[in-house]
């Protein structure tokens, strides 16, 4: 792959904190590859392969903010200090690519069940979902204030590591896309109601943890452009959200994908969906936020990628299973 080829996907991308070599990220997905619940040398080497591939970013899966989002075994513990010298040593790989790392944290809410984590599970109300066979309790004040303390206590890690930065995931109706969403949220508190109070707690997370890494650290969020499914959000209301976060002026880009757990083939589109299939959802917030977007959905080709970032879509490509199949499909 060269330059003169794919200009706009090769180049770099370089707004605030956002630093990288070029448009092309291995976004965050669930591999189990942890060992003692931290990043150890399986799952290090699956990362520093891909930055040897040419990946300008790689965003570790989600890590675990607090023990009731236990849901695997090998999950990772991001809550745990212990997390703190295996992103060093992560770190220590991803740089000589110059690839920038990023961990991903995140709480499932009711998107789970109770087998591992042995806690209830926790959900803005008792709203089933769709994948789960068991009902969550709609979480308390006293819970909430705990859900925040687990996310500054991660964030906290984070920041005492060398890693690049931190990225929320608040889509595919994990516990803060229960809160945006009305079919999950039944609250009558300040959480629940007007979409700007279901973004409430989504909103207090972001600038807890910015409060948490400090003012260097590279920070984004990770939120649906649709949910897909009806009753929903819906794009313009994502729009809305993006906007929200913006606002608080204290995140540097966000990462848009689509689905919940009511269609949850389309979280990971099969082979009969277009090509590019959530990428408008991506540019009309693009067209709303001054941040940089980030887009996702069966992006298979270089070309296609490129086409999507010289039209103006999106800031950067976020290509999973393509660099699952060979990470060296940038640097090709």
């Amino acid at each position: 792959m060269t330059a003169s080829a794919f200009p706009t996907l090769l180049s770099p991308l370089v707004r605030g904190r956002l630093k990288l070599k070029n448009r092309v990220l291995f976004p965050a997905h669930q591999t189990l590859f942890s060992e003692d619940s931290i990043v150890g040398p399986r799952m290090r080497a699956y990362y520093v392969e891909r930055a040897k591939g040419g990946a300008g970013a790689v965003v570790v899966e989600g890590g675990a903010t607090h023990d009731t989002t236990i849901k695997f075994p090998s999950y990772i513990h991001a809550h745990d200090p212990r997390i703190v010298k295996s992103l060093d040593e992560l770190a220590a790989g991803l740089r000589p690519y110059g690839c920038v790392g990023i961990v991903q944290i995140v709480h499932s809410g009711s998107r789970m069940s109770s087998h591992d984590a042995r806690r209830a599970l926790w959900a803005p109300s008792d709203v089933r979902s769709a994948i789960s066979p068991e009902t969550p309790h709609a979480m308390t004040r006293a819970e909430i204030a705990e859900l925040m303390e687990g996310y500054a206590r991660t964030a906290g890690h984070i920041a005492r590591s060398a890693i690049d930065g931190v990225e929320v995931h608040a889509c595919h109706e994990y516990l803060f896309g229960q809160y945006l969403s009305p079919l999950n949220n039944l609250r009558d508190d300040e959480y629940g109601g007007s979409l700007e109070n279901r973004a409430r707690l989504l909103l207090d997370v972001v600038r807890i943890v910015r409060g948490a890494v400090g003012n260097d650290r590279l920070f984004g969020v990770r939120l649906n452009g649709s949910d897909l499914t009806p009753g929903g959000l819906e794009n313009d209301d994502y729009v809305k959200v993006a906007q929200m976060l913006e606002a608080t002026g204290v995140i540097d880009y966000l990462s848009i994908t689509a689905g919940t757990s009511r269609d949850n083939n389309m979280i990971v589109p099969p082979m009969d969906v277009p090509p590019g299939v959530f990428v408008d959802y991506a540019a009309a917030i693009r067209k709303s936020v001054k941040l940089p977007v980030f887009t996702v959905g069966r992006i298979k080709t270089p070309a296609f990628a490129e086409q999507i970032l010289a039209g103006g879509k999106a800031d950067a490509v976020n290509i999973a299973r393509a660099l699952i199949a060979d990470p060296f499909w940038a640097e090709k």
